[in-house]
């Protein structure tokens, strides 16, 4: 399934466009000790509950972070081009309160990538050609290459992106994201996400499209059995601004 998904976004994908992939898709979790966070990466954790944890069945940890990535950094050499968007989620698993809120910007502060993220995206790139760079007014700490959902989130309540109704749960980062990217002049926008967030996003994409005229097109892959090496290709759904084609 992971080869015939490649060579199907190879044939709509023109060589030489300008590219933007979502891969590597991350949260933000307080460790055993509750004493910091780290993200969400199952060879960028100690041993202990939170990674037993992440294995059992975490969508948005366990093999999800590091398998997008390798495959985010192939569709780039094979198309000969395209920079990386490090979104992280920093809201749903951070604690409210001071000591979240805390630990969150120090993250951020102290923050470039994922060592699992750099180890894979050295396999053809230089982190600072390779990422998409965080809009100046989007950055938490001055941080350049990790995009923050809650920042987003705050940035599709503020502006006028309340288009498509979505609730407080999922997505409302999905709206300002595309809307950044487009501004930025990507022609295209391929998104790794787990199944969890196919309906908000696939709103978000269509509303985007209709209600900003948004030009960028937008490909995403739903994925359904993250939590095993085995199982991680199948299922995966393919749709093309918020259709699905495969």
């Amino acid at each position: 399934m992971r080869t015939e998904i490649l060579e199907f976004l190879l044939k709509k994908l023109p060589e030489g466009s300008k590219l933007s992939i979502l891969a590597g898709h991350y949260a933000l979790f307080p460790n055993d000790n509750k004493t910091r966070l780290l993200p969400g990466i199952l060879k960028d954790l100690p041993s202990g509950h939170l990674k037993t944890k992440f294995v059992e069945g975490n969508h948005y940890a366990g093999f999800f972070p590091e398998e997008t990535m390798r495959f985010g950094v192939k569709l780039a050499r094979k198309l000969n081009g395209g920079q990386f968007v490090n979104l992280v989620n920093d809201w749903r698993w951070v604690p409210k309160g001071v000591w979240g809120e805390e630990q969150r910007l120090d993250y951020f502060r102290n923050s470039d990538l994922p060592d699992t993220t750099l180890w894979v995206l050295a396999r053809g790139f230089e982190m600072e050609s390779a990422m998409v760079q965080v809009p100046s007014e989007l950055r938490i700490e001055g941080n350049r290459f990790n995009w923050s959902e809650a920042v987003l989130r705050e940035q599709y309540k503020s502006h006028a992106y309340q288009v498509c109704g979505l609730e407080d749960g999922c997505a409302q980062e999905f709206v300002p994201l595309l809307r950044n990217l487009d501004q930025m002049a990507y022609s295209d926008f391929v998104a790794l996400i787990p199944g969890s967030c196919k309906e908000p996003t696939v709103e978000a994409s269509r509303s985007a499209r209709k209600e900003f005229g948004l030009k960028m097109k937008v490909w995403t892959l739903y994925f359904y059995n993250t939590t095993k090496e085995e199982t991680f290709w199948d299922g995966v759904e393919v749709f093309e601004d918020g259709e699905q084609i495969m």
